[in-house]
């Protein structure tokens, strides 16, 4: 089962699998403490967008949104993600890529 809620640092953010734009993966809306997520997504590829996007929240959460230039942000999150799947070091749990 995909998941639908997560805690980042004391905040609860929905996670809503709805039809996503071309090329557009996922989108952390922090003003509404929301994750949308491209419903057609699963496996690695979703485990990688959620990885991404809870990334985004937890920069907006500790305060480094302000301090960060949106490429940078974005250089982050892909990055941390693509170095926890790469590694294995997000397994998930069965069938819950479904």
């Amino acid at each position: 089962m995909k998941p639908q809620v997560v805690n980042i640092f004391g905040k609860t953010y929905k996670i809503q699998y709805k039809e996503m734009e071309e090329d557009l993966y996922g989108e952390c809306k922090n003003d509404e403490f929301l994750i949308e997520i491209d419903r057609n997504q699963t496996g690695e590829k979703l485990i990688h967008t959620l990885l991404h996007e809870y990334f985004h929240a937890v920069i907006y959460r500790v305060g480094l949104k302000q301090v960060l230039s949106h490429d940078v942000e974005e250089m982050i999150c892909e990055n941390f993600a693509t170095f926890l799947c790469d590694n294995k070091l997000v397994i998930p749990k069965e069938g819950q890529d479904d």
